[in-house]
């Protein structure tokens, strides 16, 4: 990680995707072009499709569901993840159980020998799914709550330009969440887990573009508009080679 270091927005404007938002809702998603991020969204209360959902898992998803403590918590996996292979089904011309997924280390999914990146999030109440061909996409999305322990954690974690950033606004359980999902959007693409890197980049505060250097390419974080109920941040890497670690 040495190598890589932030940067606020300097003179010279990298190119930003176009990202696009879907609801799954009969959009045909089969082009998609160099330089845009498709964005999927469902919630888990408005999927009626639970046993179509249900028939994209493969033997070991179908085992996944059946071992969790609630059949609340096996159904929201079932969703999400039937959700994310219909998606990316679509963009492959194949049938959901035909995606090959496969878990790198820090346990980041994506496709077995396809040129396609997915990141999915998901929280109490919708999955979201970014979809690109350029390089390995994050994404995360936080339900507006307040965040108890959100002081502990911003001081812990998050840099002092965000931690003073935050203590500026007058919502700071909102402030808190974009700078959490700013963090867990690069973490995601990179391919690191929470333990693996959390508190290793100095980022800037919102609304001041973020941008990673690597010597393998750049990845920009994108502070996605709220939409009222969620915050979301998506990051992206312009190299394919981004991935699993910097």
């Amino acid at each position: 990680m040495g190598n890589a270091n932030s940067e606020k927005n300097s003179g010279t404007e990298l190119p930003q995707p176009n990202v696009r938002w879907f609801i799954k809702s009969g959009c045909d998603p089969a082009h998609l072009p160099e330089g845009e991020v498709h964005i999927w969204t469902t919630r888990f209360k408005d999927q009626q499709e639970e046993k179509a959902l249900h028939r994209c898992l493969n033997r070991e998803e179908v085992a996944r569901k059946h071992s969790f403590a609630t059949a609340e918590l096996g159904k929201r996996y079932m969703v999400a993840h039937g959700f994310l292979r219909s998606t990316l089904a679509d963009y492959l011309s194949c049938r959901p159980k035909e995606v090959q997924i496969v878990t790198l280390p820090w346990g980041k999914p994506c496709l077995l020998k396809e040129r396609l990146f997915f990141n999915m999030s998901h929280t109490d109440k919708r999955v979201v799914i970014a979809v690109s061909k350029d390089g390995p996409v994050g994404i995360d999305a936080e339900e507006i709550r307040l965040v108890p322990e959100a002081s502990d954690i911003a001081w812990r974690w998050f840099s002092k330009q965000e931690i003073h950033w935050i203590e500026s606004q007058n919502n700071r359980h909102l402030a808190f969440l974009h700078c959490w999902v700013r963090r867990e959007a690069l973490l995601k693409a990179v391919g690191l887990g929470l333990g693996g890197g959390m508190a290793a980049f100095e980022f800037t505060a919102p609304p001041f573009p973020f941008v990673l250097r690597t010597k393998t390419g750049t990845i920009q974080i994108h502070d996605m508009q709220s939409d009222g109920h969620c915050v979301y941040a998506l990051a992206t890497c312009n190299n394919r080679r981004i991935n699993n670690g910097l």
